[in-house]
């Protein structure tokens, strides 16, 4: 009783004031999904709003104007229902890619379950109204691209490497290792050259630890490869993120007698690239994962 009297509190002093029309300096982001959730699911908690993003996402978040009272807020949720609750800090994201990569603030839907201030929620779809314009397809202009010449990987010479459509990470990690960094490289190159192509990022992990934990792991995964493409330039609307968590192993976890499976994990700590052509068709540019016959996964 004594947490929710304080969130009660907490949106009395909320109430009327923060609109996310503008950006808010400060959130708690409970949780994000790709589909639109009943706002009851974060009952008893009120003050939730929920925001979509150039990503396709869902994030439903309690704005925050200052540090302080997010930390304090953060505390109260993880102990509740919202165990791997997170701050953002929208000053310091658009600060961190003010020269470089560009910064979209998710945009209210217009659904909120404050009871005082209930809003009517959208019956449309963000394709029939988007709240983000940054969604909206992008024209280029494909006849000032350059007639391509010993074209390999989308008017580009091969990295010396092999440019493989995944990024593995070590266990329990979201850092991108130094020895994948190439790929950040060859694969922005790649993006400023073919200003038609979107890239698709999908974020996996394996199966050791809970299925949430290793779902939020995933998208941080993403969320660091992302902004290292940010960083050298590739715009954010030409990306998209799926978090797939355990969920979709390439590779065993765990050998047919139960013992574990460090080389076949390893295949699964992975964010899987897809480059896709101005039609949505996917493009066979990357090279394909190969797996060791003794870690594919049995029918």
């Amino acid at each position: 009783m004594k947490r929710i009297s304080f969130l009660a509190f907490l949106v009395l002093q909320l109430y009327s004031t923060i609109s996310w029309s503008q950006k808010t300096a400060f959130a708690v982001e409970l949780a994000a999904f790709e589909k639109q959730v009943d706002l009851s699911y974060f009952s008893p908690i009120q003050a939730v709003y929920e925001l979509y993003d150039v990503n396709d996402f869902y994030r439903y978040q309690i704005p925050a104007k200052s540090k302080a009272e997010a930390e304090t807020l953060l505390a109260e949720v993880r102990a509740g229902k919202f165990p791997y609750a997170r701050i953002i800090d929208f000053k310091a994201r658009e600060e961190a890619c003010k020269n470089s990569c560009g910064f979209w603030a998710p945009k209210y839907t217009g659904r909120n379950n404050d009871n005082d201030e209930q809003e009517e929620a959208w019956a449309n779809t963000p394709n029939n109204n988007p709240p983000n314009q940054l969604l909206a397809s992008k024209k280029t202009n494909k006849t000032a691209l350059a007639p391509p010449q010993n074209r390999s990987l989308g008017g580009l010479a091969a990295p010396e490497e092999s440019l493989s459509s995944a990024i593995f990470f070590d266990f329990n990690s979201s850092e991108i290792p130094s020895r994948e960094s190439y790929k950040i490289n060859y694969l922005s190159e790649l993006m400023k050259s073919n200003p038609e192509y979107t890239l698709v990022l999908n974020g996996h992990s394996d199966a050791i630890g809970e299925e949430d934990k290793n779902l939020n792991l995933s998208k941080e995964r993403l969320e660091k490869v992302m902004l290292s493409l940010f960083m050298k330039g590739v715009e954010g609307e030409r990306m998209r993120i799926r978090p797939q968590g355990e969920l979709e192993p390439i590779a065993i976890n765990e050998y047919p007698n139960g013992s574990d499976s460090p080389e076949g994990r390893r295949y699964n700590r992975r964010v899987q690239l897809q480059l896709l052509n101005d039609k949505g068709e996917e493009l066979p540019l990357l090279a394909p994962i190969e797996i060791p016959e003794q870690l594919q996964i049995g029918e």
